[in-house]
């Protein structure tokens, strides 16, 4: 895979400079993803699990090691006491490093590939996507992913342009590190062999490049070595979840709601930009161009998904970070058929069509994070609420103030309210009132139940639990659901009718 390098000169070709306009670029990168970062740690149940495997030293391998192992050596370092929200708190700012990592190396690929032009716009696009945005601000493995996909494709980069040892192990080390964050990183490895083959034509680089990445993954993942079986059932977990959904909840197998969830998420002038950019990045000699494979890749990467009954944004953060340094290409690209003396004023006005969708989505989120509906909530019930009223809530209608963590109280929450029993054995146990979430609501209203016998009856029993709290009880309180749902899940508190 290879391009022309583009003609560089002046100051930015110094350096000094190159690394101190990264370092830049890192530095706004970590400020934007830890902003507004402080929210309750049982605010996303994925953060309180990761929280109450740190503080019990208890791992369930749903996904690999490197986020769990990179905060427990940070609390080390940092000598963080055994505290959820501190913990949760240092795993959001790894988080936040990972992110900003990955936009630094995807932006150093642009920039080596195709000049300052494409850093920069490659830098302005990936700042602008709200799901980056979102997932920098999560202790999860999502960033981290990012960060080994940016790294890997800027050594397979090197590799490719020099092919020697010393790339070849850089080359595996960060397909190692993708492989660390999330089990599709293996993908990276997979990939990169044939790369390294075709390149080398023997069999010892190939060795050398699995072998560097099965050393980082190894030592990243030491615990797989003596938790096998642990392991064994943590990929199957996952593997399931795909092919039959969660909880009983599954989209039809073939459909298009990956695909929905992209143009809504970058927009269509981003995409057609991403295709300009494979397009223009055409395959010289008998090599094809990181671009086109890059593009091929992600078109195949969608067409997996939509087999997939399993369903969520989160899954397509990579092809939208791909798809944002394509654009990024393809921008470049054209702008160079356009007259040099309206050049400039071409590709800024391009770059604003094509960041105007995910930027408009992100000022949205933005909006998000400034707002609490679970603490508007909690103050409402403060007041109006009576001593002897009985409040039921779920996994997601837990309240702050009210809710010390399962590592404290040895309790863990209902996942949907529905859970705790029909109305009328509600209103037996005492409880007055029923926070519900539209997150949780929507679940049962807009899918499908999967073909087992106990995740179908399960599914038909919470829909009508929701069916029937609508028709037997009186709303008091509601807020609508925001673009970041674990922050504001749509609220709505109920009061039972005797």
């Amino acid at each position: 895979m290879s391009t022309p390098r583009p003609v560089r000169f002046g100051l930015l070709t110094h350096p000094v400079a190159k690394i101190a306009g990264l370092a830049a670029l890192f530095a706004t990168a970590f400020c934007s993803y830890t902003w507004a970062s402080d929210f309750p740690f049982f605010y996303h149940s994925d953060e309180e699990s990761k929280a109450l495997q740190l503080l019990e030293g208890y791992r369930n391998y749903w996904h690999p090691m490197l986020m769990l192992n990179a905060t427990r050596l940070a609390i080390f370092l940092t000598g963080t006491g055994p505290d959820a929200q501190n913990i949760t708190l240092l795993g959001r700012h790894l988080s936040a490093g990972f992110a900003s990592t990955g936009v630094v190396c995807f932006a150093a690929l642009a920039w080596v590939r195709s000049g300052f032009g494409a850093a920069l716009l490659t830098s302005l696009f990936l700042l602008v996507l709200p799901l980056l945005f979102e997932v920098g601000h999560y202790c999860k493995e999502d960033p981290a992913l990012f960060m080994g996909l940016g790294a890997t494709l800027l050594a397979a980069d090197r590799f490719v342009t020099i092919p020697n040892q010393r790339h070849i192990v850089w080359f595996g080390i960060a397909a190692g590190l993708g492989t660390s964050a999330k089990y599709p990183g293996v993908l990276l490895v997979v990939i990169g062999m044939p790369l390294v083959f075709f390149q080398c034509r023997r069999a010892f680089p190939v060795t050398l490049f699995l072998l560097a990445a099965a050393l980082t993954v190894l030592a990243i993942n030491y615990e797989w070595l003596t938790h096998l079986p642990s392991l064994s059932a943590g990929i199957g977990r996952e593997a399931t979840m795909l092919a039959n959904g969660h909880d009983g909840v599954a989209r039809s197998h073939f459909h298009t709601e990956h695909l929905r969830l992209l143009t809504q998420q970058i927009g269509w002038p981003m995409i057609g930009a991403a295709a300009a950019g494979v397009i223009l990045c055409r395959p010289q000699g008998n090599r094809l161009s990181m671009e086109f494979v890059l593009g091929v890749s992600c078109l195949l990467i969608l067409a997996g998904m939509s087999a997939s009954a399993k369903l969520s944004e989160r899954y397509l953060l990579p092809v939208m970070t791909v798809a944002a340094y394509l654009a990024a290409c393809g921008v470049q690209a054209l702008g160079k058929v356009v007259n040099e003396r309206f050049r400039g004023t071409f590709v800024t006005s391009l770059a604003v069509i094509v960041a105007w969708q995910p930027g408009s989505l992100l000022k949205q989120s933005v909006a998000d994070f400034r707002s609490d509906t679970r603490a508007e909530m909690s103050q409402w019930i403060a007041v109006h609420l009576k001593p002897e009223d009985k409040l039921a809530t779920s996994l997601w209608t837990r309240l702050p103030g009210n809710y010390p963590g399962q590592f404290i109280s040895g309790m863990a929450p209902p996942d949907y309210v529905a859970d705790l029993g029909s109305v009328d054995q509600l209103k037996a146990m005492g409880y007055t009132w029923v926070a519900t979430a539209d997150v949780e609501v929507d679940r049962f209203s807009n899918m499908n139940a999967t073909g087992a016998k106990a995740p179908e009856f399960m599914f038909q029993r919470r829909r009508h639990f929701y069916e029937e709290l609508q028709t037997r009880s009186d709303l008091r309180w509601s807020r609508p659901r925001g673009v970041i749902y674990n922050l504001n899940p749509g609220l709505r508190l109920y009061q039972l009718r005797p």
